[in-house]
């Protein structure tokens, strides 16, 4: 088998564990109104985006979602959250993929806060529920105001070790 044979390989196993390992964090949530939920399964998706890169990265915030929904189904599927968690993906995967230094995590987690959580999910809810975007944002802005620091310290933590086995993965593909 030749090496791009390998490397294609390496990095489509790596994604699909990346993908189970979301799928299965998306099980566990916490409901606190049908518009409003604490998740971690998107610590997984920033780790792929990290780690594989943007595409990879928005591959498995993409396929994720939709086997989360196939195998333990909580609400009905909407394809905005899809793209939502696919973008989430792709940023961690822009910002921190070459460089994942703490700085550009907290960076990339910035975004997603403000552009995926707090605007986009908040819009994809507000068509959901016909509710109007500026009263689901006030609690939403809330949320993520209280979840920020959570989640970046997280990720983090998260990002030390994937980072130090994505120099060693970097190094095995090149």
């Amino acid at each position: 088998m030749s090496s791009i044979h390998t490397i294609h390989t390496r990095r489509l196993v790596t994604a699909a564990l990346f993908v189970a390992l979301a799928t299965i964090l998306s099980f566990f949530s916490i409901t606190v109104t049908s518009t409003l939920e604490i998740r971690f399964n998107s610590l997984a998706i920033a780790a792929a985006g990290i780690l594989l890169g943007p595409w990879y990265g928005a591959a498995v915030g993409a396929l994720s979602d939709i086997m989360g929904y196939m195998v333990h189904p909580s609400g009905a599927f909407f394809p905005g959250f899809t793209l939502s968690y696919a973008l989430i993906g792709l940023i961690f995967g822009l910002i921190a993929h070459k460089q994942a230094s703490v700085s550009r995590v907290l960076i990339a987690q910035a975004v997603v806060t403000v552009g995926i959580d707090m605007l986009l999910n908040t819009f994809w809810l507000s068509l959901m529920y016909g509710n109007a975007f500026v009263v689901l944002f006030g609690a939403r802005l809330i949320k993520n105001v209280v979840l920020y620091p959570l989640y970046a310290f997280l990720l983090c933590v998260v990002a030390g070790p994937v980072r130090q086995r994505s120099a060693q993965f970097l190094t095995k593909l090149n």
